[in-house]
């Protein structure tokens, strides 16, 4: 059955969720703020069902980021984008329209501290796993540093799934790769500026033998094709890039809606 992502505003609650400590590389309580900002959207209905930790582009939450948290809720799945950026800049909606914004964009990517980073996406699952209605899987869905990260959420045990879209220095962090147990899906732009051919060939080399592991290049896309109101947008590889994500996502973690 074909499936397509419907893409709205509404129902996007801003919250609060508290941060994870731990083990394994993880931050400590002392390191960690006791909350992290994002956006939550939940499905609705009275079925149980699983959540999505949504991962921001470089952007940070902004209109492009909110209207992709809905699509994925309109799809049956409650949503929670941590602010990935809240210990630099809290709140940071970028256009990447913008020279200007894009060299903000940067900075704070550069300034991103990762592992506490992951701690923040281990405090948004356990979040989204502690709801009311929460079937207790979650997956990573990430968008450029996003992508990365979900990458790294997977190869860090904190995630049931992830899906990275185009997910930037994948390829200088393949060390992770045999870390990475649970089902992940990278979709790579075939004309992605950011991971070039020999990068390309560098993922497929790493992963080519692990079969919780896919990779998909869309040919003759690049970077930010599945970012809505865009000029970077694909409609063709967008859709196909989500009708394959939502199939993965609801074989790995299920769906709490009927459309199976």
């Amino acid at each position: 059955m074909r499936i397509k992502m419907e893409y709205s505003f509404g129902g996007i609650e801003r919250v609060r969720a508290g941060t994870a400590g731990g083990e394994g590389g993880m931050a400590t309580d002392n390191e960690a703020s006791a909350e992290l900002p994002g956006l939550l959207l939940e499905a609705g209905g009275e079925a149980s069902r699983p959540g999505i930790l949504l991962l921001q582009e470089i952007f940070g939450l902004n209109a492009s980021m909110r209207l992709i948290a809905t699509a994925w809720r309109n799809s049956g799945y409650d949503v929670f984008a941590p602010d990935l950026f809240w210990r630099q800049q809290p709140g940071v909606e970028l256009d990447p329209a913008s020279a200007e914004d894009r060299e903000r964009a940067q900075a704070l990517m550069q300034g991103l501290d990762e592992r506490l980073a992951i701690a923040d996406i281990a405090a948004g699952v356990a979040m989204l796993r502690g709801r009311g209605r929460s079937s207790g899987r979650v997956a990573a869905v990430g968008y450029c540093l996003g992508g990365r990260l979900a990458y790294v959420s997977a190869a860090a045990g904190v995630v049931d799934a992830a899906i990275s879209y185009y997910g930037v220095a994948i390829h200088r962090s393949l060390d992770l790769a045999g870390q990475v147990k649970v089902p992940l899906l990278i979709h790579v732009a075939g004309e992605d500026h950011l991971c070039d051919a020999e990068a390309q060939r560098e993922l497929y080399e790493a992963f080519a033998f692990r079969p919780n592991v896919t990779l998909h290049t869309h040919r003759g896309v690049g970077h930010a094709f599945a970012r809505p109101a865009s000029p970077h947008w694909n409609e063709t590889a967008a859709e196909t890039a989500n009708e394959m994500s939502l199939a993965y996502l609801r074989s790995s973690i299920g769906t709490g809606d009927d459309r199976r």
